[in-house]
């Protein structure tokens, strides 16, 4: 498996082309969270800070839609 960490948006497109399974921030931290690296209040400051802390541009809907599935799956498993 090639993988690719990037959050720039040209970066992805580009990797994708090359057959490379991208990944970006917030999948890094709720993979993290599943793989159970983090816990969920963790998990949830660390997309929070994407948001509020980091020069990342990251909408604060796609921080709480993230932090709803992190909720989402404990509830699952």
């Amino acid at each position: 498996m090639n993988l690719f960490l990037t959050d720039d948006l040209d970066a992805r497109e580009m990797g994708k082309k090359f057959g490379l399974e991208v990944h970006g921030s917030v999948g890094i931290i709720a993979r993290a969270y599943r793989e159970c690296l983090m816990d969920l209040k963790e998990a949830e400051n660390a997309l929070r800070a994407l948001y509020e802390v980091s020069n990342l541009f990251v909408t604060k809907e796609i921080i709480e839609m993230a932090v709803r599935e992190l909720v989402k799956f404990k509830k699952d498993v």
